[in-house]
Order: C-alpha cells, then structure tokens, then sequence
C-alpha cells in the first residue's frame, strides 16, 4: 500500500512536456481508489462488503499504475520502441487489454473466494448451531466431535 502511494504521489511530480497530461489524471484516479480502499477497510463500510471494496480499489489502483508501466516499457524500451511506430500500435492495444484481463481475473477470483469463504462459514455456523440445538432434546453430544461429552454420561 505505502508502495502503491508512493509511486502515484511520485508520478504527479513528473513533467517531461512541461504539462499536466493524462498520466497525472491517472495518478489522481489512482490516488482516490486507495484513499477509497483504505477508508473502507478502517471503517468498515460499507458493513457487509467493505472487504470486496477494499479489495477491489487496491486492485484498480494497482492497475492503473501497471498500465502506466506498460507505456513507460514501451516508451523506454528500444526493443519495443522499434517495435510500435507511435502508442496507437496495435501491440500496445494488445499487451493493455491482457493487462486488463489479468487484473479482471484477480479482482473477480478475490472478489469469488471471500465470497465463499464467508458462505462456507455461516453454513459451518449454521449447522453446529442446530448440531447444538438438537443437542439439547436427544444424546447426540456423544456422537458428535465438535461437542464435549456430557458430564452425566462417564461411562468410558
């Protein structure tokens, strides 16, 4: 996190034209995803999804600044320089568009697993509560492995 503010605070500083140009914006709109990310994971709101928000605003801030990369590859590169005869290549279409993908995936698979994650416990919950409720009318509680035996049952 400190990384990706860093990097963007960093980025409003450079000026090779002498202009505030696309890049900065895209600095800026880095900036307000991890403001946001970080304001929803410390006060948790909003409350029955700050996790995906949190997760969601880290992963496009660092999208953004991967695709700032990716023009600076291009830009610095000789190699690649050679490659594109300006930044409305087709190649640098390309290698964005799989950068977007990528990071779509990473959001949607994290996104996914604290989804089932949280499913999966409150089902867990849910069963050792009625586990724990018929507990209560029949002599389940021996059987069960989640439940300490019951005191007046010490025949071993």
């Amino acid at each position: 996190m400190v990384a990706l503010l860093v990097t963007s605070i960093t980025a409003l500083g450079i000026f090779r034209t002498g202009v505030f140009f696309f890049a900065h914006w895209f600095a800026v709109a880095a900036l307000i995803a991890i403001a946001t990310g970080i304001t929803a994971a410390h006060f948790k709101i909003p409350p029955a999804g700050w996790i995906h928000l949190h997760l969601t605003c880290m992963l496009v801030s660092l999208y953004i600044l991967i695709g700032g990369g990716v023009n600076e590859v291009f830009l610095r590169v000789n190699f690649l320089r050679q490659l594109i005869p300006n930044f409305n290549s087709p190649l640098v279409g390309m290698t964005h568009f799989a950068v977007m993908i990528f990071f779509a995936g990473l959001i949607a698979y994290f996104n996914a697993a604290i989804l089932i994650r949280c499913a999966t416990s409150v089902a867990l919950r849910s069963w050792v509560g009625r586990m724990a409720r018929q507990s209560q009318f029949s002599n389940l509680t021996r059987y069960s492995s989640l439940m300490l035996p019951p005191i007046t049952n010490l025949s071993w």
